[in-house]
This record gives C-alpha cells, structure tokens and sequence, in this order.
C-alpha cells in the first residue's frame, strides 16, 4: 500500500507541476467557462486550488521583474504584441 501511495504522490506531482503549470500559462479553452470547469476539476483531482496557484505564481513573477531578476524587456503576461530591440551601434 505504501509504494501506491507514494505512485499515486508522484502522480499528483506530475499533474500539478506539468498540467496545473501550463494551464495557468495557456488556457485549454476558448471558452472562460470550459476554462473554469477545468480548473474547478484540476483542483478536485490535485487537492490543490488552480486559482491560488495562479495567484502565488503571478505574485512571484511580478516580484521578480521588480527587483531585476527577469529581463524587463521580456513581454509581460497578456502583451501580445513583441517589441522590437533596439539596434546598437557600431562604430
């Protein structure tokens, strides 16, 4: 029963690390319903809720673009437009 249980950890793992992790970043649906619905059933399967794992993960993220650990000219969530680099000068 033990090594089930520790499968079965590793399995909720991988979902929470893996789908929960790329949910959070591409949105499955095109439907905002379909995408609640989904994350309402990932979070009954994980025992973990995807909405505040969407919230401690944006936290972080905007954490690390204000104290410079992330590159600022790197698009932020929901830009969809890519901003072209600036070219240097060469002499």
């Amino acid at each position: 029963m033990l090594i089930l249980g520790f499968i079965y950890s590793l399995m909720v793992n991988a979902n929470i690390n893996g789908v929960g992790h790329n949910f959070i970043h591409n949105p499955f649906f095109r439907s905002e319903l379909l995408n609640r619905l989904f994350g309402v059933t990932q979070s009954i399967a994980c025992c973990f809720s995807q909405t505040y794992y969407n919230v401690v993960r944006t936290r972080v993220i905007r954490r690390a673009h204000m104290l410079g650990f992330l590159d600022p000219d790197l698009p932020k969530r929901g830009d969809r437009e890519i901003k072209p680099q600036a070219a240097e000068a060469t002499s």
